[in-house]
């Protein structure tokens, strides 16, 4: 993977948009161990509820005072929704990969 060239960029104005336990999906990190105590681990298939947060910054605010428009956000959010709500992720490198793209 292409390291990101990360540039810090301080604004006047910041605002951030969060969603909590949003995105509820299922995955398995496949180099994971099992707990010491002989539970599964998650190298098994479990799920979480993701939570995003994104970070808006301007130095000149709109003409509503506001950094950026929450509703504007709606096709982002259903967007997340499509690619993350009650799906299974799998890493690529997965040993199983061909068995989770049959099932």
């Amino acid at each position: 993977m292409e390291e990101l060239n990360k540039q810090i960029v301080a604004y006047q104005y910041v605002s951030t948009k969060e969603y909590i336990d949003a995105f509820p999906c299922a995955y398995r990190q496949w180099r994971a161990d099992d707990k010491p105590n002989g539970m599964p681990g998650c190298n098994k298939i479990h799920g979480y509820s993701f939570s995003v947060k994104f970070y808006f910054g301007t130095n000149e605010l709109d003409a509503r005072n506001w950094v950026t428009d929450y509703g504007a956000l709606r096709p982002l959010k259903s967007f997340l929704e499509d690619q993350l709500d009650h799906c299974l992720l799998v890493a690529e490198d997965d040993p199983e990969i061909d068995w989770f793209r049959e099932a």
